[in-house]
């Protein structure tokens, strides 16, 4: 969550459900929640039933951001390292760098 506070994805106002889905209607005030209720409200927030997808990788992580970034993402599959990372061979993922 930090990282993404100091990405160009919040600084845009893109917000988490944006990419990982969800349900974007559930508030969660942390600070006013006991843990039992911060629970309740996490999984109604991340609900599959909603489209939440989590942290995806692979071939689906790249699915995923070609929806806003196409070119990059086609790109970035052909090359080496975009190979390597699909292939599962050490090369970084979209979000090591970004």
């Amino acid at each position: 969550m930090t990282d993404w506070k100091i990405s160009i994805h919040h600084q845009n106002g893109i917000t988490c459900d944006l990419c990982h889905g969800g349900n974007a209607e559930v508030e969660v005030n942390v600070k006013q929640l006991s843990g039992e209720q911060f629970a309740a409200k996490q999984a109604a927030a991340m609900s599959l039933d909603h489209g939440f997808i989590g942290k995806p990788s692979g071939q689906a992580m790249f699915d995923m951001c070609a929806n806003c970034h196409p070119d990059t993402v086609a790109r970035y599959a052909e090359s080496i390292m975009g190979k390597a990372y699909l292939a599962n061979k050490g090369g970084p993922s979209c979000t090591t760098c970004h």
